[in-house]
């Protein structure tokens, strides 16, 4: 599936795009976001195997600049849930605050809607405020937070953060 917005091409995610996904996640990890967020494997191996379950997933996407088709930018990944589909993403920071996942992000959920899917979740740390300010860009509104942690100290203990739980309705009663 190949989905054009002004400046991006969006497409299925394929196995082959393992280094791409590899580079995007190691460089989010070494961020101060990275935190926030479950760890993405990094080795050739464990990399080229999440890309092979993901692209046979159907539900995850290569974010590319439309002027360069091979220049993948991020990915997002939708999860079935209940009523709807939770939201994932990353993106290489070199891209960061340039609109490039908000118009992403958009053109998938546009196409979801058109097809029937009008309830969409997406979960963050309250203090990647980035993504914060992302998700309500988006239309998206906070309705809860938790307790989530994702790492260890070195006394093996959980690390806490705040995470914001978010959601977005598009269908026209907004249920």
């Amino acid at each position: 599936m190949v989905i054009h917005s002004a400046r991006l091409t969006l497409r299925s995610l394929r196995e082959d795009d393992w280094r791409n996904l590899q580079h995007i996640w190691s460089d989010f990890e070494h961020s101060e976001y990275g935190q926030y967020d479950v760890p993405h494997p990094l080795s050739d191996d464990e990399v080229r195997e999440l890309t092979g379950k993901l692209a046979g997933y159907g539900l995850s996407f290569a974010v590319c600049l439309t002027q360069r088709h091979e220049t993948m930018i991020g990915h997002v990944d939708f999860h079935p849930e209940k009523d709807g589909l939770d939201i994932g993403y990353c993106f290489d920071s070199a891209y960061y605050r340039q609109g490039y996942a908000k118009e992403g992000i958009q053109a998938l959920i546009r196409l979801f809607s058109m097809i029937g899917i009008h309830k969409f979740t997406a979960g963050t740390g309250l203090a990647n405020v980035p993504s914060v300010r992302l998700l309500e860009s988006l239309g998206f509104t906070r309705v809860g937070t938790e307790k989530v942690s994702f790492y260890k100290d070195a006394g093996g203990r959980d690390i806490y953060f705040e995470g914001g739980l978010f959601e977005l309705r598009t269908d026209e009663e907004k249920l």
